[in-house]
Order: C-alpha cells, then sequence, then structure tokens
C-alpha cells in the first residue's frame, strides 16, 4: 500500500542526506523515512550500523562501504531488531545517528512505535557524535 506521506518523508531524507559526509559512520534506526534516507546515499562511502532490516535493501549500488545489522529481537511488523541491550551491548560510538520517529505531537513532542523502539532510538543518539 502506498504510503500518503511519501513526498514528505522523500524531503525530510534528501534534506538530512545533505548533513551527511563521505567516511562517516551513521547509525540509522526502524522506519519507513530512514528507509527512504539510505536509498539517497548515492556516492558516499560510509559505515552504516542498523537495527532496520530495510536499510541494506534500500541503499543504492554505489553507497555504502560497509553495513552491519544489530541483532536483537525481531520485530516482524516492523522490520527491525530491538532489545534493551542492543546498542550499549556493541559499545558502538559513531560519527551520526538518523533516527525517525512515528510522530511528532506539540504537546507530547517525538513519538516510537513501541517502547523498545524508543529505548533503542535512546542508545543510538546516546551512542553519537552528532
Amino acid at each position: 500500500m502506498p504510503c500518503p506521506q511519501a513526498p514528505e518523508k522523500e524531503r525530510i531524507a534528501r534534506a538530512a542526506r545533505k548533513l551527511i559526509h563521505d567516511g562517516e559512520t551513521l547509525l540509522i534506526n526502524g522506519g519507513s523515512t530512514t528507509s527512504i534516507f539510505s536509498g539517497n546515499l548515492e556516492r558516499l562511502k560510509l559505515t552504516i550500523v542498523t537495527n532496520n532490516l530495510g536499510v541494506p535493501a534500500a541503499l543504492p549500488a554505489d553507497g555504502a562501504a560497509e553495513v552491519y545489522i544489530l541483532g536483537g529481537r525481531y520485530r516482524r511488523n516492523a522490520r527491525v531488531t530491538t532489545g534493551p541491550m542492543l546498542v550499549s551491548g556493541t559499545r558502538v560510538t559513531v560519527d551520526t545517528a538518523v533516527i525517525g520517529v512515528s510522530g511528532i505531537a506539540a504537546d507530547e513532542g517525538l513519538t516510537a512505535a513501541n517502547l523498545e523502539e524508543s529505548l533503542v532510538a535512546g542508545e543510538m543518539i546516546a551512542a553519537a557524535e552528532e
């Protein structure tokens, strides 16, 4: 089923891509926007660490030099791996975390699909320089 927010997600992905530089190491979490972002990483040699199983397939052929998939419990409906030890247990440190969210609410801020995904996002943010 087509995503009604696809044009907005593509604009977000293109804007985020402008912040990424050749040679960086990225942590990318789950979600359709981060998968779309991954498809915009052409002509960059990057190291990508992700729990999003949609990222490797979305990467352009001339994109990432290395891709690492974080282990954990597989959430089939979201196509991600989760778990409290996912990032901190691997002692990953990266240049940039690319974090997608389920929603943005004026009174609640950023929201995640579930508790485990929000914990993973928090660990990814803590492991990143930016």
